[in-house]
C-alpha cells in the first residue's frame, strides 16, 4: 500500500501511488482551540474541497467531518476511522484543506507516514565514523514522498518522517542494498551516442538557449505593455446609457482589473483621489456580472446606492464599514462566489482587529471570490499594513503573485526593514540616512505589489500622450494644485496685545517668549 502526498491549490491530497483510478475521502476538521480560530469553518473546507474535486475531476467517494483537536494522538475518532478505511481499500486517497487538518502530532502523523513506507522513497544519511558514537549511531533514515527540492521540501507541503536508532536505519540500509544489487542499468548515453545525446539535450534546456536581441526587445515590450485585448467589454457611457463618459484611462483600469481579478482573485485600484476609482469598480463589477458586496464608509453608502443602480450591478448590498459582522453572517457560507468591493480599504489594514478577521474569513469563504481593493493611500502604510490589503485574496506562501520567488518571505523581511527604521528615527539619527532607507523601502514594496495594483496621478495623466489627448479631445482638465499663499491680517489696535499674549503663552519658565513671525 503506497500513499503520495501532494498540495494542489492549497488543499492538500493524499493519495495510493500505482492506482490508475483513484477515490478520494473528502476530510474537514475544526476545534474551539484558540489558535484554530483562523481555521476555515467546516463547512466552508468542505465547500472549498468541493470546488476542487469538481474542477480537477477527483472521485471523492466518502465525506467526513469532525470538531476535535488534533495536538494529541489517537484521540479523534473519525480520523483513526479513515485509517482502517485506507488499509481496508474503501478508498486510496484524502482530499483536505490544509496539512494540519489531518495531524498537529507526531502519533497520528507517524500513522499516515507508515502508509508511505512503500512509497519506494527514503534517504539514507551517514554519519562519519567518528560521530556514529561507536557505531551505535550511524545515520539517519528518512522516509516520506518529497523530492529533496525546494518544491517538494517546502511549496508543496508533503510529508515525510524520520528514524536514528540503529535497527531502523539497518533495515532500510538493507533494503537499499538488495534493491541495488538487483536493479538493471538503463544506458542512456554511451560511447557512441554521447555527442548526439548531448546535443539534444541542450536544444532541450533553457540554460543553454541564448535568445537573440531582437527576441529579448519583443519580450520585453510583451511584459511592460501587454494587455490582454478583451471583446465585450462594457463601458460607463454603454452601460449608463451616457450618464457617465468613456475616458481612455479609466477604460484601461477596467481592462487591467478585469484581467487581475481572473488571474490573482484581487486588485487594488489605487488612483489619486478624484480619479474615478469608484466608477471603474462599478464598470468592473457590471462586466463580471456577479453577486457583489459593497463595503463603504458610512458617507459614501448612498453614492454607493446610487452607483449599483446606474450600473446595474447585479444582486448586490452596500453595508457600512462598521457592519462587517453582518456581512460575516450573511457570507461566511455562501455557496456562491461573490465579488467584494472594499471601499477606503486601508481602514482594513490591521490584521489585529476583530474586522480584519471577519473580512478575511468572508474574502476566503469561497475560491473563486474576487475581491476589488478601492485606496489612495497605499504607500503611505507600512509594509505589514500592504500586506493584510493583500493577504485579502492572496494564499501566504502560495501566492500566484510572481513578481519575487516568494512573496510572504519578501514581505517578512521588508516588515523587519521597516521596523529597524522606526527605532533608527526614534534615535534621531542622520536625517538623510533615514530619508535614504525609507525611499528604499517604499521601491522595494512597489515592486512587490505591481502586479495587482493600478495607480496612476493627475501628473500620468498629462504626460501619457494617449490620456491627455483624449481629455482634451472631451474638454476635461483638472484643477491645478498650488502651494499655500502668505495672507496678512491688520490687527489694529489689537497688534500689541496679541504680540504679549502670544509670547506669554509660549516662553519657557524664566524666559523671554519665543514667537517670530509675520502678521
Amino acid at each position: 500500500m503506497k500513499l503520495d502526498f501532494t498540495f494542489l491549490c492549497g488543499t492538500l491530497v493524499l493519495a495510493m501511488d500505482n492506482i490508475t483510478s483513484i477515490k478520494y475521502c473528502l476530510y474537514a476538521r475544526k476545534s474551539s482551540e484558540q489558535d484554530e480560530r483562523q481555521a476555515m469553518s467546516i463547512d466552508s473546507q468542505i465547500k472549498e474541497m468541493r470546488a476542487m474535486a469538481e474542477r480537477d475531476g477527483l472521485n471523492v467517494v466518502a465525506f467526513k467531518q469532525e470538531s476535535f483537536s488534533a495536538k494529541e494522538s489517537g484521540k479523534r475518532p473519525v480520523f483513526n476511522e479513515i485509517l482502517i478505511d485506507l488499509r481496508t481499500g474503501q478508498y486510496n486517497g484524502i482530499l483536505t484543506w490544509a496539512a494540519d487538518r489531518l495531524s498537529r502530532n507526531a502519533g497520528d502523523l507517524g500513522s499516515l507516514v507508515d502508509l508511505m513506507d512503500e512509497h519506494g522513497k527514503f534517504y539514507l544519511v551517514y554519519n562519519k565514523p567518528e560521530s556514529s558514537q561507536n557505531g551505535d549511531f550511524p545515520g539517519t533514515v528518512f522516509t516520506g514522498s518529497s523530492n529533496m527540492t525546494y518544491r517538494g521540501l517546502v511549496g508543496q507541503g508533503e510529508l515525510n518522517d524520520s528514524h536514528r536508532d540503529k535497527s531502523k536505519f539497518k533495515e532500510y540500509e538493507g533494503q537499499f542494498k538488495e534493491l541495488w544489487d538487483s536493479a538493471k542499468s538503463i544506458a542512456i548515453a554511451d560511447s557512441h551516442n554521447k555527442d548526439e545525446f548531448i546535443k539534444e539535450l541542450k536544444a532541450r534546456i533553457w540554460k543553454y538557449q541564448i535568445p537573440s536581441p531582437h527576441e529579448m526587445y519583443i519580450r520585453v515590450l510583451h511584459e511592460v505593455f501587454n494587455q490582454e485585448e478583451r471583446e465585450g467589454i462594457l463601458s460607463p457611457s454603454k452601460i449608463t446609457n451616457g450618464q457617465f463618459t468613456d475616458l481612455e484611462y479609466q477604460l484601461d483600469a477596467v481592462r487591467m482589473g478585469i484581467e487581475r481579478l481572473e488571474k490573482y482573485d484581487g486588485v487594488i485600484v489605487a488612483d489619486v483621489v478624484g480619479l474615478g476609482k469608484s466608477v471603474i469598480a462599478s464598470c468592473i463589477a457590471r462586466n463580471l456580472d456577479m453577486n457583489t458586496v459593497i463595503i463603504a464608509p458610512p458617507h459614501l453608502m448612498p453614492q454607493w446606492e446610487d452607483y449599483k443602480e446606474q450600473f446595474g450591478i447585479r444582486g448586490s448590498r452596500v453595508y457600512s464599514s462598521g457592519s462587517i459582522s453582518q456581512v460575516y453572517e450573511r457570507y461566511k457560507d455562501s455557496n456562491d462566489p461573490i465579488l467584494i468591493i472594499l471601499d477606503e480599504a486601508h481602514r482594513y489594514r490591521n490584521e489585529d482587529t476583530n474586522d480584519y478577521k471577519l473580512l478575511h474569513q468572508v474574502c476566503r469563504s469561497h475560491p473563486n471570490n474576487k475581491i476589488l481593493v478601492l485606496t489612495a493611500t497605499p504607500f503611505n502604510n507600512a509594509p505589514k499594513d500592504v500586506f493584510a490589503l493583500v493577504k485579502l485574496f492572496q494564499t501566504p506562501g502560495q501566492a500566484t503573485i510572481r513578481s519575487v520567488d516568494n512573496l510572504s518571505l519578501r514581505f517578512r523581511e521588508l516588515i523587519d526593514r521597516y521596523k529597524k527604521l522606526r527605532r533608527i528615527m526614534a534615535k534621531g539619527v542622520d536625517q538623510e540616512l533615514i530619508d535614504k532607507e525609507a525611499e528604499e523601502i517604499a521601491i522595494e514594496q512597489r515592486r512587490l505589489i505591481e502586479s495587482v495594483i493600478i495607480r496612476r496621478s493627475r501628473l500620468d495623466l498629462k504626460q501619457i500622450t494617449r490620456y491627455r489627448d483624449d481629455l482634451a479631445r472631451q474638454g476635461i482638465d483638472f484643477a491645478e494644485v498650488v502651494g499655500p499663499e502668505l495672507m496678512e491680517y491688520d490687527l489694529g489696535n489689537l497688534l500689541s496685545l496679541y504680540l504679549e499674549t502670544l509670547n506669554a503663552i509660549s516662553a519657557p519658565t524664566g524666559g523671554r517668549g519665543l514667537h517670530r513671525g509675520t502678521l
